[in-house]
Protein backbone atom coordinates (compact mmCIF):
# COMPACT_ATOMS: atom_id res chain seq x y z
CA UNK A 1 0.00 0.00 0.00
CA UNK A 2 3.04 2.52 0.96
CA UNK A 3 3.57 2.28 -3.28
CA UNK A 4 0.21 3.16 -4.09
CA UNK A 5 -0.42 5.77 -2.01
CA UNK A 6 2.84 7.13 -1.30
CA UNK A 7 1.12 10.56 0.78
CA UNK A 8 -1.02 8.69 2.81
CA UNK A 9 2.26 6.84 4.13
CA UNK A 10 5.36 8.72 4.73
CA UNK A 11 8.88 7.36 3.88
CA UNK A 12 10.51 8.35 7.29
CA UNK A 13 7.48 6.64 9.27
CA UNK A 14 5.89 10.13 10.66
CA UNK A 15 2.11 9.93 9.65
CA UNK A 16 0.07 12.45 8.46
CA UNK A 17 -3.16 13.08 9.54
CA UNK A 18 -5.41 12.20 6.71
CA UNK A 19 -8.41 13.76 4.69
CA UNK A 20 -12.09 12.69 6.76
CA UNK A 21 -13.54 10.62 4.19
CA UNK A 22 -9.97 9.40 2.81
CA UNK A 23 -11.39 5.91 2.19
CA UNK A 24 -13.31 6.76 -0.91
CA UNK A 25 -10.61 8.31 -2.57
CA UNK A 26 -8.50 5.10 -1.69
CA UNK A 27 -10.92 2.92 -3.53
CA UNK A 28 -11.15 4.91 -6.49
CA UNK A 29 -7.24 5.04 -6.88
CA UNK A 30 -6.30 1.61 -6.01
CA UNK A 31 -10.04 -0.09 -6.79
CA UNK A 32 -9.56 -2.29 -3.78
CA UNK A 33 -12.72 -3.49 -1.84
CA UNK A 34 -14.45 -0.93 1.05
CA UNK A 35 -13.51 -3.60 3.45
CA UNK A 36 -9.80 -4.31 2.74
CA UNK A 37 -9.93 -0.31 2.81
CA UNK A 38 -11.12 0.00 6.14
CA UNK A 39 -8.96 -2.62 7.37
CA UNK A 40 -5.83 -1.00 6.31
CA UNK A 41 -6.89 2.42 7.27
CA UNK A 42 -8.03 1.32 10.57
CA UNK A 43 -4.58 -0.47 11.78
CA UNK A 44 -2.87 2.77 10.51
CA UNK A 45 -5.31 5.43 12.06
CA UNK A 46 -5.59 3.53 15.56
CA UNK A 47 -1.42 3.68 15.91
CA UNK A 48 0.19 5.90 18.32
CA UNK A 49 2.24 7.57 15.76
CA UNK A 50 -0.84 8.52 13.94
CA UNK A 51 -2.74 9.61 17.43
CA UNK A 52 -0.05 11.90 17.71
CA UNK A 53 0.13 13.24 14.21
CA UNK A 54 -3.37 13.96 14.74
CA UNK A 55 -3.21 15.41 18.66
CA UNK A 56 -0.33 17.84 17.29
CA UNK A 57 -1.44 21.47 17.42
CA UNK A 58 -1.64 23.91 14.32
CA UNK A 59 -2.32 20.09 12.41
CA UNK A 60 -3.22 19.32 8.62
CA UNK A 61 -5.57 16.98 7.39
CA UNK A 62 -3.68 15.69 3.96
CA UNK A 63 -5.13 14.13 1.08
CA UNK A 64 -3.71 10.83 -0.98
CA UNK A 65 -0.71 13.08 -2.59
CA UNK A 66 0.21 14.38 0.68
CA UNK A 67 -1.66 17.80 0.08
CA UNK A 68 -2.83 19.78 3.03
CA UNK A 69 -6.44 19.80 2.33
CA UNK A 70 -7.63 21.30 5.83
CA UNK A 71 -6.77 21.79 9.91
CA UNK A 72 -7.52 19.01 12.22
CA UNK A 73 -10.67 20.21 14.10
CA UNK A 74 -10.52 20.80 17.46
CA UNK A 75 -13.05 17.78 18.30
CA UNK A 76 -10.84 15.27 16.19
CA UNK A 77 -7.44 16.47 18.03
CA UNK A 78 -9.43 16.54 21.33
CA UNK A 79 -10.52 12.45 20.85
CA UNK A 80 -6.95 11.50 19.67
CA UNK A 81 -5.62 13.07 22.59
CA UNK A 82 -7.92 11.17 24.53
CA UNK A 83 -7.29 8.24 23.14
CA UNK A 84 -3.30 8.57 23.60
CA UNK A 85 -3.89 8.90 27.22
CA UNK A 86 -5.97 6.05 27.26
CA UNK A 87 -3.11 3.77 26.09
CA UNK A 88 -1.06 5.29 28.07
CA UNK A 89 -3.05 4.77 31.40
CA UNK A 90 -3.33 1.38 29.77
CA UNK A 91 -0.06 0.28 29.10
CA UNK A 92 1.15 1.53 32.74
CA UNK A 93 -1.37 -0.21 34.92
CA UNK A 94 -0.25 -3.91 32.59
CA UNK A 95 3.11 -2.54 33.64
CA UNK A 96 2.57 -2.85 37.47
CA UNK A 97 0.59 -6.16 37.37
CA UNK A 98 2.91 -8.72 38.51
CA UNK A 99 3.88 -11.01 36.15
CA UNK A 100 2.28 -14.36 36.69
CA UNK A 101 -1.33 -11.95 36.72
CA UNK A 102 -0.14 -10.43 33.27
CA UNK A 103 0.03 -14.35 31.03
CA UNK A 104 -3.09 -14.96 32.27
Amino acid sequence: MRQELPGVFCPKGYPRPLAVGIHTAVMKRTGWPLKEVRKILGKHCCSFAYLKAVARKHGERHDLDGNPVGPVSDEDRQYASERLAARVRSSKQGAKRPQNEASK
